[in-house]
């Protein structure tokens, strides 16, 4: 079996042939958008629901800070013991914090996302002419999971089209360039 050596310029010259071809249907994109954004109006429930949670938390532990004052200034705790729990408040709140941010960080503004992803959709070409090598990896493992095909003159296409890309070559090909089988009959003549 002989190796075929194909420039890599010409094999992603015919892919990129490939993806500036590809165009998802309206009907998709329109799918695609109802469903992101039916996921996100529900992601976006729960989200207020945690954040809700979260500022009564907050607010119960203002209201623990309060009462520690309020029962130091009493004598009813000693220094240490109100340095301790205002330190344990402290630190519930802190944590809090950090919690609501996470929260209102994933409040993603989705009109923005879903404009991009349709624009990377729509140009996948630009996509790939962008990409760094890992994306172009990720890119090209979602695009063709079974691989894709190369012949030495750069066309490029799935697996299934290899038999294609082998009959096209066959048919383009002079007669005298083909070559005779052996052990057939007939035999034809070279």
């Amino acid at each position: 079996m002989t190796s075929l050596h194909i420039p890599v310029d010409a094999a992603e010259e015919g892919l990129i042939r490939i993806l500036e071809r590809v165009h998802a249907e309206l009907g998709l994109i329109d799918h695609f958008r109802k469903l992101i954004c039916s996921d996100q109006q529900e992601m976006r429930k729960e989200i207020e629901a945690d954040l809700a949670q979260l500022r009564a938390a907050r607010q119960e532990q203002e209201e623990i800070k309060a009462e520690l004052l309020e029962r130091f200034a009493q004598r009813q705790l000693n220094k240490q013991e109100y340095d301790a729990g205002m330190n344990r408040a402290k630190m519930k709140r802190a944590k809090i914090t950090l919690q609501e941010s996470n929260c209102r960080a994933s409040l993603v503004p989705l009109d923005y996302l879903l404009d991009r992803a349709v624009m990377a959709l729509e140009h996948l070409d630009v996509t790939w002419k962008t990409a760094s090598e890992t994306d172009k990896h990720a890119l090209a493992t979602t695009l063709f999971p079974d691989g894709f095909s190369c012949d030495k003159k750069g066309h490029v296409g799935t697996p299934a089209d290899a038999h294609q890309f082998g009959l096209l070559t066959l048919l383009d090909t002079p007669a005298g360039e083909l070559a005779t089988p052996t052990g057939l009959e007939p035999v034809l003549p070279a």
